[in-house]
């Protein structure tokens, strides 16, 4: 059996964070909601004295315009940018195969994918891929554009490795494999092997069921383990799948679900780090936006007449009960009011709102604000911004909110790799 650095390495599965760019300003000011100057971007890791993650990825779909490029490669390349000091803290880049899954050509040539991570200094890239759809457990043989974009992965997989050898590229390079069902995951990740990857990102999962995801793995164990190949799932880091990704010699994986439902899920926007607990979020929108629901309420309550002065006289009197609810919700995080008078106060303003429900809104008062989280959790940031990380507002509570999901994941994820993985029965294909 062949060696692998990349086993050797990793000797437990590591967390990869997918990181878009969404920093916040360091020492922004919630109160007046501005931000400091000169602004300073931080994020994560900078944050948290204990770890978050342990490595980060950042797509080139993210960086595709020339000066954002540039900018990164001036300040010192991706880990300069992301400020990151951790010595152990690794970076990936991969092409953001999603950003062009309904192109018939994938968005970037190998050249380009080889100069991201060439010349931003990245640790890690995932060769160029063309994401296949319509994953199923039937192993029957694929369309003509499923293996068509299967063909097209392998070929720029093994044209980027070629690449890296005649380069002598500092990047390592890893593979990307791409199928419809289990068999076809199996063929690319041996035809990749025999190309000469000895790590490879498994592709195309995102937001496939536990049971499709061990039907794939178990499948491809046999392959995965006669190259002794180490394998990278994108998108999926879910702890119930550790045994399976410990079998399969899973060493790395990603998702960006915690950031997410942070951001845009207001049912499940706060993770307790107590199993799957969530907490509802509160929406509330800022008349002073030039868009958005704060600019339709103030035109709804307008009534027609949308004179400038009568816009500005509605805008300054929703601004008053904007301001009102913030600072009812920061008396009660504060402990200065009760939370039957500070549900009132919110109410009378976010209950202006079309498509308002009052019975969402009772179950955030109810169970977020009656349970205060944010002095309980032990987490740092909730200590710091207190009620605000509660709050759908802006992207410096809404990535702050992302961040203390994501910390908190981290250790669920620490506590369950310190478990002695359950015996499971694998999947069988059933006898005819």
């Amino acid at each position: 059996m062949r060696s692998n650095p990349i086993l050797d390495k990793f000797k437990k599965i590591q967390i990869v964070y997918p990181e878009c760019g969404n920093s916040v300003s360091e020492g922004y000011d919630f109160i007046n909601e501005s931000h400091p100057e000169p602004r300073v971007k931080v994020f994560a890791h900078n944050l948290y004295e204990d770890k978050v993650y342990d490595g980060i990825l950042v797509s080139k779909a993210f960086v595709a315009s020339k000066p954002l490029f540039d900018k990164i490669k001036e300040m010192g390349g991706i880990r300069a940018h992301r400020r990151i000091t951790d010595p152990d803290m690794f970076t990936m880049g991969d092409c953001g195969a999603y950003s062009f899954v309904d192109e018939y050509e994938p968005q970037f040539t190998c050249e380009e994918v080889y100069d991201y991570y060439d010349q931003l200094g990245f640790d890690y890239g995932i060769a160029l891929d063309h994401i296949v759809t319509g994953f199923s457990i039937s192993n029957i043989r694929g369309t003509e554009d499923q293996i068509r974009r299967q063909n097209l992965t392998i070929s720029n997989n093994l044209k980027m490795l070629d690449m890296v050898k005649e380069r002598k590229a500092k990047f390592y390079l890893m593979g990307s494999a791409q199928g419809w069902n289990p068999e076809s995951y199996r063929i690319s990740i041996e035809r990749l092997a025999q190309g000469g990857f000895k790590y490879i990102a498994i592709g195309g999962v995102a937001g496939l069921d536990n049971k499709k995801i061990m039907a794939l793995l178990d499948h491809c164990k046999s392959t995965i383990k006669k190259y002794n190949v180490a394998i990278h799932i994108l998108g999926v880091t879910r702890t119930s799948l550790i045994p399976t990704y410990q079998q399969a010699n899973v060493v790395t994986c990603d998702s960006t679900t915690n950031l997410i439902q942070a951001v845009t899920n207001p049912a499940a926007a706060f993770k307790t780090g107590i199993g799957n607990q969530s907490l509802r979020c509160l929406l509330i929108p800022s008349v002073k936006s030039t868009s958005g629901r704060g600019k339709e309420l103030v035109m709804k309550m307008c009534k027609g007449d949308e004179s400038e002065e009568n816009v500005t006289r509605v805008r300054e009197e929703m601004w008053k009960l904007e301001m009102s609810a913030m600072n009812a919700l920061r008396s009660y995080g504060d402990r200065k009011m009760s939370l039957h008078e500070c549900a009132r106060i919110v109410e009378d303003y976010v209950g202006l709102f079309d498509g308002h429900s009052h019975e969402n809104y009772m179950s955030y008062v109810k169970t977020t604000l009656h349970k205060r989280p944010w002095e309980n959790d032990g987490c740092n940031m909730c200590k710091e911004i207190g009620v605000e990380i509660t709050l759908l507002r802006g992207a410096d509570r809404n990535f702050r909110r992302a961040y203390h999901n994501i910390h908190g994941y981290y250790k669920q994820f620490q506590e369950a790799l310190k478990k002695k993985p359950a015996l499971r029965k694998f999947l069988k294909k059933k006898k005819k």
